[in-house]
């Protein structure tokens, strides 16, 4: 019979937890497939995303690709890719900016995305589970997080609103030449203090004078009067509720 010693069990639990710390670890790189076309009367299938023929616009989130990489859950950070999304099913895409090549990845795997605005700023992005929203999405949404402070989270979602053509008031004679499309809409997400869930609200000046307690609405009047932010300018926007908050 073979005693085991404090020691050899602290050393076998300390192999243990090694051992589980690298099977973490390799189970959370970041590892990309590439899509190939499989069925084209399937509106998922990546040819119906990429090469529409018969709808004006796109389903894609951006309105151009952009610039950006992955961070996995162990903080992993993938080469840079090209980056979009399917609005209507929410998968990322990832392009291989010189072969034009499109994967994916176990999106498990993907705690954020860090992708470029046309500014050359790098965003941080997130999916946010359908759950967390009062009016449930059909699908998670992967949002950008404008503003992330205790009692104050504030995000943004790039969606596109289908249209069909018989949808368009125009004569009879004339709708054959239209086609279905896809609309842009920038949509804004609001949970504050003690909220479990994202409201969806109409990021305003008016709608955050309602939210901005004394306090807050003293810093943000002396805020707008030493600085004339332009509320048009999201950025400026955001950059005062920095301070505000």
């Amino acid at each position: 019979m073979v005693v085991k010693t404090k020691s050899v069990f602290a050393m076998e639990k300390l192999f243990t937890v090694l051992l589980l710390g690298l099977s973490i670890s390799a189970s959370a790189q970041i590892e990309f497939t590439k899509l190939e076309s499989t069925d084209k009367d399937n509106p998922m299938d990546i040819s119906n995303i990429l090469e529409l023929e018969s709808v004006k616009g796109s389903p894609l989130g951006f309105r151009a690709w952009l610039k950006g990489r992955a961070v996995s859950i162990n903080r992993d950070t993938s080469g840079y890719y090209l980056i979009n999304y399917h609005t209507q099913g929410d998968g990322v895409f990832f392009m291989d900016s010189a072969t034009k090549d499109v994967f994916e990845t176990d999106e498990s795997n993907i705690a954020s995305l860090l992708i470029s605005s046309d500014e050359g700023n790098e965003n941080l992005f997130r999916r946010i589970p359908w759950h967390e929203f009062k009016v449930y999405p059909k699908n998670p949404r992967i949002c950008q997080i404008l503003v992330d402070k205790p009692g104050f989270e504030l995000v943004k979602y790039y969606d596109k609103k289908f249209e069909k053509s018989e949808d368009i008031t125009l004569p009879e004679v004339n709708r054959v030449a239209y086609l279905d499309f896809y609309i842009p809409e920038e949509r804004y997400f609001w949970r504050g203090e003690n909220e479990e869930q994202y409201e969806e609200v109409n990021f305003t000046k008016s709608w955050l004078k309602t939210i901005l307690n004394k306090e807050q609405q003293k810093r943000y009047k002396d805020y707008q009067r030493q600085n004339k932010v332009r509320w048009k300018k999201e950025q400026e926007v955001i950059a005062m509720l920095e301070v505000v908050l």
